[in-house]
């Protein structure tokens, strides 16, 4: 006897009992491995009652159809609904990064306010600034670089020129990449927690970046006197640091937990769930 399985349609052969009693149910399961119903078919009574007659052999008997062994080619709502795997969601992950790449953007807007003079208070709680010509500087200032080029571009641009260019690149150019970074790593896992999705690679690549610019802030006066030639003392300019640039280190702290975080994430394999079928 032949049967359609209610759930994936797959066509099932089966033998019936002999001596089955009238209103016979008999519970068979799919052989489709990704259905596996147990189903229940109901026997006519006439099948039942008389057994199966051998053909006369006169007559050639019609050669059984045997069962296919593969189920049948589902329709796309099928598939969609019974195949495949379910897809990790990275909205957490997304969300987290997020986070911590707008703790640079703040800390870059907040030192700009200090160097305009808008928050010069806080510059007490560990964000010292210092006057270099007529320019206020204050660390992780990023803003006030961008905002030179575009008043004026060949004026901002002559600094990096002759033996000053190192100077110029430590105390401006560091400062808005690490802005620049910061902020393209916080829309593109804006983007990804809308999306429910992370970006493995480019977390990375960004938060590995962030840190090591961050580093440079913290050193760049330690970077200046060594490259002028002279000596410094490692733990003199540390202890230097933790007294007047106490922002420094603690964002140089965050900035590595960013890196070994994406690296946790990004190695976060996806979890596997395979659907139910009723």
């Amino acid at each position: 006897m032949f049967t359609k399985c209610p759930s994936c349609h797959t066509e099932i052969s089966f033998e019936p009992p002999a001596n089955a009693p009238a209103g016979y149910k008999h519970r068979i399961k799919c052989p489709n491995p990704a259905c596996g119903v147990t189903i229940s078919v109901a026997l006519p009574s006439k099948q039942v009652a008389a057994p199966a007659t051998p053909a006369p052999a006169a007559q050639t008997a019609a050669p059984a159809v045997a069962p296919t062994a593969y189920a049948p080619v589902p329709s796309a709502m099928e598939a969609s609904q019974t195949s495949g795997k379910v897809k990790y969601k990275g909205r957490a992950r997304s969300l987290f990064m997020l986070i911590f790449s707008l703790l640079f953007v703040a800390l870059n807007v907040v030192a700009f306010l200090i160097a305009t003079g808008k928050m010069a208070g806080i510059a007490a709680l560990g964000m010292g600034s210092a006057t270099i010509g007529s320019t206020v500087y204050v660390p992780f200032d990023g803003i006030s670089f961008i905002m030179m080029l575009i008043k004026d571009f060949a004026g901002t641009t002559a600094l990096f020129s002759g033996q000053l260019m190192m100077f110029s690149i430590l105390m401006y150019v560091v400062p808005s990449a690490l802005l620049l970074f910061a902020g393209i790593l916080a829309l593109s896992n804006l983007i990804g927690f809308l999306a429910g999705k992370y970006g493995k690679t480019g977390n990375v690549i960004f938060s590995l970046l962030v840190f090591i610019l961050s580093a440079a802030v913290m050193f760049q006066s330690f970077i200046i006197i060594t490259l002028s030639g002279t000596s410094v003392d490692f733990m003199t300019y540390i202890q230097a640091v933790l007294a007047n640039q106490l922002v420094s280190i603690i964002a140089v702290g965050v900035g590595f937990l960013f890196f070994i975080f994406s690296i946790i994430f990004g190695a976060k394999k996806k979890k596997v769930k395979e659907p139910k079928i009723a």
